[in-house]
């Protein structure tokens, strides 16, 4: 699908020029910290507009910051309380992911997996910013027990009981963390 972008200003999230955003010194000092952090390919800013003015038969259109196609996304599951309270999940049509739009007292964040890329959306005080995750560098990251390259593995099993009661070294661990803007504000100062 292509969207006309003379439309940019009519889509459920339309990216606008950082010139125009206002912010604090802590939302400054925070924006840096996320602008250096390498797991972050690109940071932009967007506006979402009123999502039920983007849903029809149970499809959210929408675009995606950085590209001129259009996507939609089929309903799973949405619950609509009001226009400043709403959870919105659902799978991409004709491409592979999904999407999850939460909006909590106006304030929306989320994530998108969309043909084998990730991003993530979240507000910044008033504005929100639209990421571009790298799914290399949080492929290779790890975490728990790293052990340095060129120690011998030998040594680091010496003595030790292959058993379950021997809890080093057991495997993938996936974390979710969930948070509101101001809890975010809290800890970047």
């Amino acid at each position: 699908m292509q969207f006309d972008s003379s439309f940019a200003q009519n889509q459920f999230i339309s990216e606008i020029s950082k010139e125009k955003i206002s912010l604090t010194k802590t939302q400054k000092s925070k924006l840096r910290k996320l602008e250096r952090n390498p797991v972050y390919k690109s940071i932009s800013f967007v506006e979402f507009s009123r999502i039920e003015n983007f849903v029809s038969n149970g499809k959210l259109e929408l675009s995606i910051p950085g590209r001129k196609e259009g996507y939609v996304a089929r309903v799973e599951e949405f619950k609509y309380t009001s226009e400043t309270e709403y959870v919105w999940k659902g799978n991409f049509v004709n491409n592979d992911g999904n999407i999850v739009i939460y909006c909590k007292k106006g304030e929306i964040f989320g994530h998108i997996m969309l043909n084998n890329e990730e991003f993530d959306f979240q507000t910044l005080g008033k504005n929100n910013i639209f990421i571009k995750i790298d799914k290399e560098r949080v492929l290779k990251a790890k975490c728990g027990n790293i052990r340095n390259p060129t120690h011998n593995k030998k040594s680091d099993t010496d003595g030790l009981e292959n058993t379950p009661n021997n809890k080093s070294n057991t495997g993938l661990v996936r974390i979710l963390v969930l948070y509101t803007s101001n809890a975010q504000d809290a800890v970047s100062k």
